[in-house]
């Protein structure tokens, strides 16, 4: 492609995002000397960039310079991705596709569980299930995502602005007090950065409106208490622009040129940590870890990390920050701003968030801390360095520092089961609870699908991140039961590891149909698809409750398929050994899977030549060289044995990068999906029938009445 702009340079025929996500740019005719824009990124709305194409320069390293002339595996002690790129120019490496979250390059392990869906993986799914079933599920999941977050042009959904609201009623004062006791009450235990005695003293002042006019940063603060524990009253919406919760929190963000432009104090820290707070929720999902960075940024310039005169309501707000910051990171695969290396301040007594003899925050402050060893050691770019060895030796270490960080919480409330879980506690206790046993879920998932990865030949640590992923996808669903749909719940517990936990649970359902575990693997996506369900009623509609279940319906749907399937071979089988042979000189035929046609469903079968339907009946082939052939890592994946305990798991199979493995993806909640599929494919049930009965996940008629073979109820029974 030539420069639109002259000089004669050579630009790439594929724009940087297509190049990113490795799908076909399709550019159309643009007017002479205007910038040309593939369909994609007219589609999303995004910058269409196309780069000057540039031939890899070939270096001849001497034996002197480090790293990349030492033998593979071996990296030099603090050496950096960006060392390699300063002394020798570009380099072979999967770098991130920061416009996606559910979508994920085949070549990279992200530390996210959203991060989900390759395009490789989904053409997988497709093939398996005979349909594009999938695809247009998370089609339509990333068109409503990307429009909830105004990023198309096009969005339904409005900026938000950072201006105060043109009207507001007034607050009296009995509502306000209201306000701040329900903050200090159910919120503050759970993220205690704030001396009470002191707000409270400022906040009840008889010349508090003189006092809020003279000090923005104040009233940033105080007016974002009052959205705080507004949600706790009935205040608070869904969505953004709406409620008196929100009319609030618009007052106190109006101030923020007020807190960012001045020099830093500790009212403009707590007033953003207050922000930070508050953007967790469903509502303020567009400025989501937008005043976290400035938080982090700005109590690191104020030197709280490691200041000798640090007084306790410095410490206070500091190690908030960091708990939120660390666990920000994780989930949204990015570096952290505070550095580790150079804390040297102590935590101070928080006596809010006591719950008997165990700190419900300390316990974040220390798991905070092994995520930030997580990242660094395993998800980051320069990880990408070792060998796999070396982050096979550093799973191990980090799962040693979870079992012992986990075993110092209380048996009562300890992750690891969800009957470990405080009933009947206040909202309070039940938010930290949910905070301490997702972060520790969220790790683990982060920590086994990276190992499935490196272990993708096979073997027993294989097989039991396997299982590990199951249980922990399992408990995750189960503790939705203790989830109260409500605005003020931070959208990593309300939506981010439940739709992670989907995903697991689906993958494992329709990679193992005929897996003891099957059936309660369905029952747990029901209760997960009732849950989104009734968060989309909650929330009107303003989350993706009538989407996520789909994921149910698809697994349930082939898994009864497979089973009349099987059913329908094995009675043929049977009837066939009873029959005497009519020609004793007449070989046995091979049985051949049929479609099923089942009454009263249309046909999801697809005619495209794409989607052709894997045989769902597991074969017989005992040839090694067959199964190799056809992907198999275990004996028992294309034979009779199909119901024991071992689980099949997709893994990247696609590797084509520099170092043994790459990672390091990076994904944020205000930018989602951010890559297209190829067009093609016939959706098995249009959205105007899914809409007739969302909640129908019984199989279609004529299959729920089916009766299984003997074998086949034995398998499923375990037996």
């Amino acid at each position: 492609m030539e420069n639109p702009n002259g000089g004669g340079v050579k630009m790439n025929k594929t724009c940087d995002q297509c190049r990113q996500r490795k799908i076909r740019c399709i550019v159309p005719e643009t007017p002479s000397g205007s910038q040309p824009r593939c369909t994609y990124c007219i589609k999303r709305g995004i910058p269409c960039y196309f780069s000057v194409f540039r031939r890899k320069a070939r270096f001849r390293v001497a034996n002197s310079l480090p790293a990349s002339s030492r033998p593979s595996g071996k990296v030099a002690l603090g050496e950096l991705f960006v060392d390699r790129v300063l002394q020798h120019g570009p380099q072979d490496v999967v770098l991130s596709d920061e416009s996606a979250v559910f979508t994920s390059p085949d070549e990279k392990v992200p530390s996210c569980g959203l991060a989900f869906f390759s395009e490789q993986k989904v053409a997988s799914l497709n093939q398996r299930i005979g349909n594009s079933r999938v695809q247009d599920v998370v089609q339509r999941l990333d068109d409503f995502i990307l429009n909830r977050l105004g990023i198309p042009d096009a969005s339904s959904w409005p900026p938000i602005p950072f201006h105060k609201p043109m009207k507001r009623e007034r607050i009296t004062s009995e509502e306000a007090t209201g306000y701040i006791q329900a903050f200090f009450v159910n919120l503050h235990p759970v993220y205690p950065f704030l001396d009470r005695e002191e707000f409270e003293a400022q906040a009840f002042d008889p010349n508090l409106t003189a006092f809020l006019h003279h000090n923005p940063v104040f009233s940033a603060l105080y007016h974002c208490i009052l959205a705080l524990g507004s949600q706790f009253l009935g205040c608070g919406t869904f969505e953004p622009g709406k409620g008196r919760s929100w009319e609030l929190f618009q007052v106190a963000i109006s101030h923020m040129s007020d807190i960012i432009i001045p020099r830093e104090s500790i009212e403009s820290v707590q007033a953003l940590v207050a922000m930070s707070i508050y953007a967790m929720n469903s509502c303020a999902l567009q400025l989501d870890g937008f005043f976290l960075s400035h938080a982090a940024r700005m109590v690191v310039e104020l030197r709280y990390h490691k200041n000798v005169s640090s007084e306790p309501k410095h410490l206070r707000v500091f190690w908030v920050i960091y708990a939120l910051e660390k666990q920000q990171g994780m989930h949204c695969r990015t570096c952290s701003i505070i550095p580790d290396e150079d804390i040297g301040c102590v935590i101070p007594p928080f006596p809010e968030a006591q719950y008997e003899n165990f700190n419900w925050f300390v316990s974040l402050i220390q798991i905070g801390r092994i995520t930030s060893i997580i990242y660094t050691s395993l998800f980051s770019v320069s990880a990408s360095l070792r060998s796999r060895e070396s982050s096979q030796s550093t799973i191990e270490q980090v799962h040693e520092m979870l079992e012992a960080w986990r075993q110092s919480i209380p048996a009562e409330i300890r992750p690891g089961s969800a009957a470990q879980f405080p009933v009947s506690a206040p909202p309070s206790t039940n938010l930290a609870a949910l905070h301490i046993h997702f972060s520790y879920y969220h790790t683990i998932i982060a920590l086994d699908r990276l190992s499935l990865y490196l272990n993708r030949d096979g073997g027993s640590k294989a097989q039991s991140s396997k299982q590990r992923l199951m249980s922990t996808a399992r408990t995750v669903i189960e503790l939705t039961k203790h989830i109260d749909i409500q605005p003020q719940v931070p959208m990593f517990i309300l939506a981010v590891l439940p739709v992670s936990a989907v995903f697991i649970l689906f993958d494992l359902v329709i990679h193992n149909p005929f897996h003891r575990e099957s059936r309660t693997n369905l029952s747990l996506l029901d209760s997960a698809a009732g849950y989104f369900a009734l968060m989309g009623i909650a929330s009107n509609h303003s989350m993706p409750g009538s989407i996520m279940p789909e994921f149910t319906h698809i697994a349930r749907e082939y898994f009864w398929k497979v089973q009349h399937q099987k059913g329908t071979v094995t009675g043929r089988k049977k009837s066939a050994a009873e029959a005497p042979p009519e020609d004793n000189n007449t070989m046995e035929k091979p049985v051949v899977a049929q479609e099923v046609n089942m009454k009263g469903s249309p046909s999801y079968i697809t005619g495209s030549p794409t989607f052709q339907m894997e045989p769902l009946i597991p074969s017989t082939t005992t040839d090694p060289g067959i199964r190799v052939a056809r992907g198999c890592s275990h004996p028992s994946s294309h034979t009779g044995s199909v119901d024991s305990d071992y689980l099949e798991y997709p893994t990247p199979i696609a590797f084509d990068a520099a170092s043994d493995f790459q990672i390091g993806e990076s994904v944020d909640l205000r930018t989602l999906f951010g890559w297209g599929f190829p067009a093609g494919g016939t959706s098995m049930m249009t959205m105007d029938e899914w809409a007739a009965d969302p909640m129908n996940f019984e199989p279609a008629a004529g299959v729920g009445e089916l009766e299984l073979g003997t074998d086949c109820v034995g398998h499923m029974q375990g037996t």
